[in-house]
């Protein structure tokens, strides 16, 4: 009789586990995708700021980072962030590269940089990690 009670208990914890298990991993990978969006986010919003105030400003993913410059010459600042594994981007709907904003904060074309959106229109990141869903960048 202990022997099938352990056995029952075991079975029992089996089925517990195998319920349990893949929802950490979702809520592992909905973390991560979290991660990116305040990454992207953070990134947008100095990039914004950054542009105003040094008469413009470049933000282009290389890979898993987004790396910021600003300025030129001995004034030139750069600030990266480094996103999670298999992060892709989305600026309104198409891949992000890179985007580019004038001294007033418009996204204008530069010299390494076309303009993925015109200087009218709100600029919408999405962000999915690990082919997850597409999550807003968004505060």
């Amino acid at each position: 009789m202990k022997l099938l009670s352990i056995l029952i208990a075991m079975a029992i914890t089996a089925i517990l586990a195998a319920a349990v298990v893949p929802n950490i991993a979702q809520m592992a990978s909905e973390s991560q995708t979290a991660k990116a969006a305040r990454t992207v986010y953070s990134a947008w919003d100095s990039l914004a700021s950054s542009a105003v105030a040094s008469d413009g400003a470049l933000l282009v993913q290389q890979g898993q980072q987004l790396v910021l410059t600003s300025g030129t010459g001995s004034a030139a600042h750069v600030v990266t962030w480094n996103l999670p594994s298999n992060t892709v981007i989305s600026l309104n709907g198409l891949s992000f590269s890179c985007l580019w904003l004038n001294g007033d904060g418009i996204p204008a074309t530069s010299a390494t940089c076309s303009a993925p959106i015109g200087p009218t229109v709100i600029p919408d990141f999405t962000v999915s990690v690990n082919g997850g869903a597409n999550v807003p960048a968004n505060p």
